[in-house]
């Protein structure tokens, strides 16, 4: 039998799809969702029969522990469940709410073990998949999702089906295989139109650049239910990203009206806030935020940008501190952000660290090669600068194309770097003042005749400008 069909229970199934809605949305890099955002009806508390009766001392532990979660204490609420386990450790799903507890403290790893225990238990698939795969979306265990859980058998048009399609593409959008990712998420559109598959499709189509399709998902979706959280959210990315920014603003203060106790809500219109360079509503929205769900990764992050933008770097790098590494670790563009923070707050060797991990965890993306290069330049580390850039020699990146010539120009590989910077001088990068350069190194590396040639052209172009010396002039 597939995984698909086995232990597929589907008893409280909408409460545990809204959580798998979050993570995939979250992962995808879309609105700042975190597993403490979860609001209680949303916890399978005691979704599945497996034959385990629970004690009274215990279903009031586990009350306890739903109590504490509705006062967003994730923490106590582990406690409370930790010592119901003690009393039944072989219940499932004491190991399920205890796996979900963890996700909400931010203890992945924890999260992870117990949710497996589940599993192992007896807990229906239907019930615990949807969360762990929200868990090994969070520690971008990619590689483990795919390898773990393959496609569903065809056919199978379960709603556990529909959930590791949109996990595997999830993962697939993370690693760049958008067309394998869309692929994924249009066979579970073909037989579940949930909202959770339509708006991350939305998402993807936003990533690759389809923002009528990723628009039309989106409002699809709030014609159906206007009040769907992750839709709004949505929506005001894509507006963002639309340069709309009043519709994007209209779309934030309408979820914050519909949710006034989100800390999501208010996270997602302090973006735009920020977008609109109004720095205090911004951090009004990000202090509430933070009141409401204390320690929000993004609630954190963005506020450390705030502190970024207004030079306070003692306080924007004490919050950066605060990010767990998963969560800095996550996307490309947190990477890069917190090691400019650590950089300017005067821990460069923290943040060039920071800078070759991004690398290491997204070796396609360019702009973080580039700033890894940069500070090797500035530390005159030529070597590990061409380490950083030579996966990308074939990039039309003027950034890249240029990096590549001032590297090689330090290496004395003159050639090499005359080839560089021509090819982003024939792209109409650096004007006049590349042509010159490109002459000097010609004529560091001995080549005369093309620097003469260079300043030649540059004298006839220019005649009166002291800067384009003539043929028997010393540059």
């Amino acid at each position: 039998m597939s995984m698909h069909g086995k232990r597929a229970s589907t008893k409280g199934r909408g409460r545990v799809l809204l959580m798998t809605s979050a993570a995939a949305v979250v992962a995808l890099g879309a609105t700042p969702v975190s597993a403490r955002e979860v609001h209680l009806d949303q916890l399978p508390w005691q979704v599945a029969s497996t034959g385990t009766e629970t004690r009274p001392e215990t279903a009031k532990l586990i009350e306890q522990a739903k109590q504490a979660l509705a006062q967003n204490h994730p923490d106590v609420a582990a406690i409370f469940l930790r010592n119901a386990l003690a009393a039944e450790p072989e219940n499932p799903d004491l190991h399920l709410q205890l796996g979900i507890a963890l996700f909400r403290t931010g203890d992945q790893a924890a999260a992870e073990r117990e949710l497996r225990t589940a599993r192992e238990k007896g807990a229906p698939d239907a019930n615990v998949l949807p969360i762990l795969f929200g868990v090994m979306i969070a520690r971008s265990e990619d590689e483990q999702l795919l390898a773990q859980f393959p496609p569903p058998s065809e056919g199978d048009t379960s709603a556990l089906a529909s959930d590791t399609l949109r996990a595997r593409a999830t993962v697939l959008a993370r690693r760049g295989n958008l067309r394998e990712a869309a692929a994924s998420l249009d066979r579970a559109l073909s037989f579940n139109t949930s909202a959770a598959n339509r708006i991350t499709r939305a998402q993807l189509a936003r990533t690759m650049g389809q923002k009528a399709l990723a628009l039309k998902l989106v409002d699809d979706v709030l014609t159906e239910s206007p009040k769907e959280a992750a839709a709004l959210m949505m929506k005001v990315e894509v507006l963002l990203e639309d340069k709309q920014q009043d519709k994007a603003l209209e779309t934030a203060n309408q979820a914050v009206t519909d949710y006034p106790s989100s800390a999501q809500a208010l996270i997602t219109r302090a973006r735009v806030y920020l977008q609109n360079k109004d720095n205090p509503k911004a951090l009004a929205d990000l202090d509430a935020a933070l009141k409401l769900a204390p320690g929000t990764p993004f609630a954190l992050f963005y506020k450390a940008l705030v502190l970024d933008q207004a030079n306070d770097m003692k306080q924007a790098w004490e919050l950066a501190q605060q990010l767990p590494p998963t969560f800095v670790n996550s996307r490309p563009e947190i990477g890069t952000a917190v090691a400019q923070i650590a950089s300017k707050a005067g821990h460069a060797e923290i943040g060039t660290s920071m800078l070759a991990s991004v690398v290491v965890n997204f070796p396609k993306n360019a702009d973080a090669r580039v700033r890894l290069a940069s500070r090797y330049i500035e530390l005159k580390d030529a070597t590990r600068a061409l380490e950083a850039l030579r996966p990308m020699s074939d990039s039309s990146d003027p950034r890249i194309v240029l990096l590549l010539a001032q590297v090689y120009e330090m290496q004395q590989q003159y050639a090499t770097a005359a080839e560089y910077a021509q090819k982003a001088s024939d792209a109409g990068v650096g004007g006049d003042a590349l042509k010159r350069q490109i002459a000097i190194i010609n004529m560091q590396g001995g080549n005369i005749d093309a620097a003469t040639n260079e300043l030649e052209k540059l004298n006839a172009a220019n005649p009166a400008d002291p800067s384009s010396p003539g043929p028997y002039s010393v540059p």
